[in-house]
C-alpha cells in the first residue's frame, strides 16, 4: 500500500526556532489530514511560563 503524498514524512525541525515554525508545521500536517484548524499562541501565557498553545474552534 502506497502512502499518500506527504504521509509519513517528518520534516527536520530546529527546536530552538520558536513557536512560529512549529505552528506552521502543525497546521500543515492537520491540513494534510483534512482537518481545518486554527492555533492561537497567547503571549501572556508565554510570559508567565505557562503553555502558550490554546486551541480555538473555527
Amino acid at each position: 500500500m502506497a502512502l499518500a503524498k506527504g504521509m509519513g514524512q517528518r520534516p527536520k525541525v530546529d527546536l530552538e526556532s520558536g513557536v512560529e515554525d512549529a505552528t506552521m508545521l502543525i497546521l500543515e500536517w492537520l491540513g494534510e489530514q483534512g482537518i481545518g484548524a486554527m492555533i492561537r499562541v497567547d503571549a501572556e501565557r508565554m510570559r508567565d511560563g505557562r503553555p502558550a498553545w490554546t486551541g480555538l474552534d473555527p
